[in-house]
């Protein structure tokens, strides 16, 4: 179904993380979407006739060791994102993880369709349509500078893709938005949201596109 001017929704997933051995994370994450303005989006290739998509999620992380719960931690996000008749992203903003005000003013994510996001979300250049989602193995790992996570998508989807540590708590999130078909290759320099430099040790990346739900692990070496 198009979306449409006063659209509304509710989404959930629920994944399963496991790290290292004994240790079971669990991640609920319920979002609420609704399509709350409409107007001109102008950037230089032009102005765009884009409706403005608010989401607001929770998201719930309980970890466990040999079924002994450790850990509980529940973060709220906030996010808008501008989508043209043709279901292009053309500006999207994410405020600072649990800052719960609509109207907040300081942005920690931002992705514009011709400046992309800090992280160096890519285009790859093959144009060829991939046939599933495919959430690929970083390299190099393990990593100590940076990491490039690679990913494909059969159709134009939304896409969360966010890196947890062994407990299962969010510290970086690479993407948040709508994304086109094809292959895309995201390059990590190791910076939770803060754009503090993490530790060494294991980490989870999560790709969330669609009904489709993958995780892998990866290790940084400081």
């Amino acid at each position: 179904m198009p979306l449409t001017y006063g659209s509304a929704g509710t989404s959930n997933s629920v994944d399963t993380l496991t790290a290292v051995e004994g240790f079971v994370s669990l991640v609920k994450v319920t979002s609420e979407n609704t399509v709350d303005a409409w107007g001109t989006v102008k950037l230089p290739s032009g102005d765009f006739q884009s409706l403005r998509l608010k989401e607001l999620s929770v998201e719930i992380a309980e970890t466990s060791f040999n079924g002994v719960p450790v850990f509980s931690d529940t973060s709220h996000s906030i996010s808008y994102t501008w989508i043209a008749k043709n279901v292009l992203t053309l500006v999207s903003i994410g405020a600072p993880e649990n800052v719960t005000d609509p109207n907040f003013t300081e942005a920690a994510t931002f992705i514009w369709s011709t400046d992309n996001n800090i992280n160096t979300i890519e285009g790859l250049s093959d144009h060829s349509v991939p046939g599933d989602f495919i959430l690929e193995q970083n390299y190099p790992n393990p990593f100590n500078m940076s990491t490039r996570i690679r990913f494909s998508l059969p159709l134009n989807t939304d896409v969360r893709l966010i890196v947890y540590n062994i407990l299962g708590q969010r510290v970086a999130t690479l993407a948040d938005g709508n994304f086109a078909r094809g292959r895309h290759v995201i390059t990590w320099d190791g910076h939770n949201t803060r754009g503090n430099s993490l530790s060494s040790g294991i980490y989870i990346y999560r790709l969330t596109a669609g009904g489709f739900v993958s995780s892998r692990k990866m290790v940084l070496v400081k």
